[in-house]
């Protein structure tokens, strides 16, 4: 599969790909959805997003992860951890 242009993802929000820096961030989007943690045992820590944002399933490379973040002007407010060409080629 092509490299994804992620900037075209929206026309209304920034999109770039989460950093270290980002992490607080997202635990506290995490925390604020406490519906989803009704229905699983997962909780949001550092080291578990530091390992989301470099986990892949096999047969894919780190060229075909895309952890991203939207960002309403600084603000972040949803993010997207996608693999391109997974779980088949016409799928991401």
């Amino acid at each position: 599969m092509g490299k994804i242009n992620i900037e075209k993802l929206s026309n209304h929000y920034i999109v770039r790909k989460i950093t270290e820096d980002d992490l607080d961030d997202i635990i506290a989007i995490m925390q604020g959805n406490p519906l989803f943690y009704e229905y699983t045992d997962a909780r949001p820590t550092r080291d578990d997003l530091k390992r989301d944002m470099t986990a892949l399933p096999n047969g894919k490379s780190i060229e075909d992860k895309y952890y991203i973040g939207f960002f309403d002007e600084n603000q972040l407010i949803a993010v997207m951890d996608l693999i391109d060409g997974y779980p088949d080629e016409d799928t991401a």
